[in-house]
């Protein structure tokens, strides 16, 4: 991945392996903008696997540092990505299992009821024992390190 700057404002991220590349995934006001080509190029309708895997990989630390711009931009990442879950390919389990545990950890400010989701796919993995470590992740990230497990 790379970064340029085009503006004093904008900074734009090209992800290796994706329609994305070609067009850049656009950082504005230290705001992620999610395009309409990278959100349908991370649904299960897309064509190739690998690349929506990869495609994961990369937006995995720009979840991670920036906030999303879109209102409802955690939901939509959610379900354009959680047929992923159920996956038989315990690779593809667990960079999604990343994933979510970046996109928790980087948006925890904002995911407010898709708190809620995020325990339900933990609580539904088919694949415990093969990921525990990733499902790990994904709880300590939604209690932000166990500081706010008082409040549950």
């Amino acid at each position: 991945m790379s970064a340029t700057r085009s503006s004093s404002s904008t900074v734009t991220y090209d992800f290796r392996g994706s329609k994305a590349a070609s067009q850049s995934l656009p950082i504005r006001d230290e705001e992620l903008v999610l395009t309409a080509d990278l959100v349908e190029e991370l649904s299960a309708d897309g064509d190739d696997p690998q690349r929506r895997l990869s495609l994961l990989r990369d937006l995995t630390p720009a979840v991670e540092r920036r906030r999303l711009q879109q209102d409802h931009g955690v939901e939509l990442l959610i379900v354009k990505t959680e047929d992923l879950a159920g996956s038989a390919d315990g690779d593809a389990r667990r960079c999604l299992l990343n994933f979510y545990r970046a996109l928790i950890a980087g948006q925890f400010n904002s995911i407010d009821v898709m708190r809620a989701k995020f325990f339900r796919i933990v609580e539904s993995h088919q694949h415990l024992e093969e990921d525990f470590a990733h499902v790990f992740g994904v709880l300590d990230a939604l209690t932000c390190e166990a500081d706010i497990w008082p409040l549950f």
